[in-house]
């Protein structure tokens, strides 16, 4: 355990110190094999928010995609319990997602919401907070946290764990900061750049000024990319890396970083998706065929996946709306999906994918408005 004082928190100076400002906001980790601080990622965070729509258009409610804070907190890599005590070891045993049956446990062996002096109890009064901060309980854990920290000067969790609870309070800059302190203090960890990066996209969101907002977009990318590079079972750290890029106008290069999941992730299919949907996702008057093209291509690679139908439809829906609005075809002969690429064509393709998609909500409201938009756009005839 490396043994530092922490820096006291004061004003703009420590954006210096964190990397803002001109200084680089992330360095690559020392190379070398290390035995981790932290557990492997416990789960994911924003990888499904450019295709939170998908669902609203198969279940017909409405899925707002945003970056949740309980939901990032809970799936961040947690710290490691340390210590030779043997009793160490049963809080190694803790599970990690579930903090309500680690409270419980922690009560049944004496744990409460103090702090004791020795290594067990130190261990112990960790979990219990990471426990505490987890279900929303953040004024508990910082309670807890003040009682530890005259008997664990130097200890990196000390700043985490303070980091943490600045999240779930609101207080990004404070957050961003304390997890600063830990990225140097474990400069071959990749998880403070991933709680940095998804801190500064959180402050990027609420910035007041466009300078300010290019200091954490920067700062995000930085991160972001470090994460990735350095671990790939971060999959959060790729969805995170994709959605700055694509707001700064760089598409193709969101779309290079979800290629690089492993062939093996749960999640390919929402990476596939995704970079289907940015292809087109630009104002339509500026998509060019190759947009097109290139997501279907993406697409038909895609058949089996859940979300499949409504980004076929989508697609269809935006190749229709393109030539409505003057694109032009190098083969009009040509088909997508099998639909000729004439409006009466894609307007029955998109009728027959809206009937289709009825048939599979399991809302009957929303089956009857996907009923009635299949009538309206399909073609008008004589019959």
């Amino acid at each position: 355990m490396v043994a530092v004082h922490l820096p006291a928190e004061s004003g703009p100076a420590e954006f210096e110190y964190a990397g803002l400002r001109g200084n680089p906001v992330a360095r690559e980790p020392l190379p070398g094999a290390h035995v981790s601080e932290f557990t492997s990622p416990r789960g994911e965070f924003g990888i499904g928010m450019a295709v939170a729509e998908l669902d609203g258009m198969i279940d017909g409610k409405p899925h707002e995609p945003s970056l949740d804070v309980r939901r990032i907190i809970a799936t961040l890599p947690a710290p490691r319990v340390c210590g030779e005590d043997p009793g160490c070891a049963l809080l190694a045993n803790l599970p990690h997602t579930q903090p309500r049956s680690t409270l419980e446990l922690l009560r049944r062996i004496g744990i409460r919401s103090r702090a004791g002096t020795s290594r067990f109890e130190v261990e112990a009064s960790l979990q219990a907070i990471r426990a505490l901060l987890e279900l929303g309980h953040e004024e508990m854990a910082e309670g807890m946290l003040d009682a530890l920290r005259s008997s664990c000067v130097g200890d990196w969790r000390i700043a985490w764990f303070t980091g943490v609870a600045a999240l779930v309070r609101g207080d990004h800059r404070r957050a961003y900061r304390q997890f600063d302190i830990v990225r140097v203090m474990l400069p071959d960890e990749p998880t403070p750049n991933l709680a940095m990066a998804v801190t500064a996209e959180l402050l990027l969101l609420a910035a007041a000024t466009r300078a300010e907002a290019a200091d954490w977009r920067h700062a995000a990318i930085g991160h972001y990319r470090v994460t990735w590079r350095s671990n790939h079972e971060m999959i959060s750290a790729a969805f995170g890396l994709a959605r700055i890029l694509t707001a700064d106008g760089d598409v193709r290069a969101a779309v290079a970083v979800l290629d690089e999941l492993p062939a093996g992730s749960p999640h390919r299919d929402t990476a596939g998706l995704t970079g289907c949907l940015l292809h087109i996702g630009g104002p339509v008057t500026e998509l060019t065929e190759t947009d097109l093209r290139i997501a279907a291509g993406r697409l038909a690679n895609l058949s089996g996946a859940r979300r499949y139908l409504p980004t076929r439809l989508i697609l269809l829906w935006t190749t229709l709306v393109w030539l409505e609005s003057g694109g032009r075809l190098r083969n009009p002969e040509s088909s997508i999906f099998g639909t000729p690429n004439t409006e009466t064509g894609l307007r029955r393709g998109i009728e027959s994918g809206l009937r289709e998609l009825a048939r599979t909500t399991p809302d009957p409201d929303h089956r009857i408005r996907l009923v009635d938009l299949a009538n309206q756009v399909r073609p008008r005839t004589w019959f």
